[in-house]
């Protein structure tokens, strides 16, 4: 049986990053994507 799939990109244009997060649960792929903003921003404060 084929499970779905959620898929999201999430991308820093300052950072110049970008990661590919995949899963079977849309929730915590959201999570994860929201989790990495949050990093990324972060670190572009600190940077800037």
């Amino acid at each position: 049986m084929a499970r779905e799939m959620w898929e999201i990109e999430v991308r820093h244009e300052g950072l110049n990053k970008y990661r590919h997060i995949k899963g079977t649960d849309k929730y915590i792929v959201r999570q994860k994507a929201n989790a990495q903003q949050l990093v990324w921003d972060e670190m572009w404060e600190k940077n800037n």
